[in-house]
């Protein structure tokens, strides 16, 4: 149980150095380069963040039950990912707002970074404990 505590710890720490590193990056490429940022740019962070951690309840409560449910979880993961990120680029598309392409990039960005600090949290977690 205390392993599992810090484990959670560990993860929600890493998340939020990450929300701030994202952020920060962001916020130098806006204010040192000619290139204009959407203001959804500085949502999806959040965003992010918060799918990290639904997927990572759902993936180490699964992990604890058995080997299938966890390859499960994995798999139920990766499409809450995919469909979030498609309804956020549909939605902003939709809504007709301008640089398409950079938030594209930015929800892909977003999407990769978050995965793999996941993936590394949660198959250390797997791992070792």
């Amino acid at each position: 149980m205390q392993n599992e505590k810090s484990d959670r710890k560990s993860f929600l720490l890493q998340c939020a150095v990450t929300f701030v590193i994202i952020e920060l990056s962001a916020l130098l490429v806006h204010s040192f380069t000619s290139l204009k940022l959407p203001n959804g740019v500085w949502i999806l962070p959040a965003v992010y963040l918060l799918i990290c951690v639904l997927v990572h309840r759902i993936l180490t409560r699964s992990a604890l039950k058995s080997p299938h449910r966890f390859i499960m979880g994995v798999n139920l993961s990766v499409l809450i990912k995919l469909l979030s990120s498609a309804t956020i680029c549909a939605i902003y598309f939709a809504l007709k707002l301008p640089e398409k392409i950079i938030f594209t990039i930015a929800v892909l960005a977003n999407y990769i970074i978050y995965t793999i600090v996941l993936m590394r949290v949660l198959l250390r977690s797997v791992t070792h404990g």
